[in-house]
């Protein structure tokens, strides 16, 4: 068996935790991440059951995971999508810890910590109970493969994990452990999700401009686009 198989942090092109993931090498990927129950266990596992239907006799050159993700309409996706981060921006369910400036602050300084190191970070937006980001993974060190998008996020979110809950004086799980993840096909994509991302507190009703909310980075402004 291969380093690569023992070990699930290592990049592979595809993977599966609850959900299948794929990653491109070279692409460009946004993702969310939450705090733990703050997403209705029926609506995702309702969501969950939509994917691995689609993977079901899904083969070919880009394999199982890849057409399981691609058999998913751009449409049907962001349906689902909508409707989780609208559940997600209503707050209406579980912890909003990110509310709180020491942790927000120590997440965000964690992101932005790893900025050149393991990613090429264009932007992030730090809501009450979850994160947007979009970055782009660069090459291990070691062996010159991406690092691994499981990999990037299993450290981010075990050391905040740690930070936080020493913060809050609590035991238990910080983080959800599935996140969602979506490789970005053109530039027309990223500028609509880079937009997205630093208007989420606006399109929420917390702020009027993006530029309000103290919980956004971004890169470089001429990724908005015209």
């Amino acid at each position: 068996m291969s380093d690569t198989n023992k070990n699930p942090l290592r990049y592979r092109e595809h993977y599966r935790r609850c959900l299948p993931h794929w990653q491109p090498s070279g692409k460009t990927f946004f993702v969310t991440f939450r705090l733990a129950d703050t997403l209705p266990k029926p609506m995702m596992e309702r969501y969950r059951l939509e994917v691995l239907q689609s993977e079901r006799g899904k083969t070919g050159k880009m394999g199982k995971m890849g057409k399981a993700l691609e058999a998913l309409s751009a449409r049907n996706r962001r349906k689902w999508f909508a409707r989780l981060e609208a559940t997600l921006d209503g707050g209406s369910l579980g912890p909003n810890w990110l509310r709180r400036s020491n942790v927000a602050r120590m997440v965000g300084k964690a992101i932005e910590a790893r900025n050149a190191e393991v990613y090429d970070l264009a932007c992030y937006c730090m809501m009450p109970n979850h994160d947007h980001i979009v970055f782009t993974p660069l090459p291990a060190q070691s062996d010159g493969e991406p690092a691994a998008l499981a990999g990037i996020l299993h450290s981010l979110k075990r050391y905040t994990a740690s930070e936080a809950n020493r913060m809050l004086g609590r035991p238990g799980a910080f983080w959800a452990g599935e996140n969602f993840d979506h490789w970005i096909r053109d530039k027309a994509s990223y500028e609509r999700i880079v937009r997205y991302v630093l208007e989420n507190p606006v399109k929420a009703g917390i702020v009027k401009d993006w530029r309000e909310w103290p919980g956004t980075y971004l890169k470089a402004e001429s990724a908005l686009g015209s």
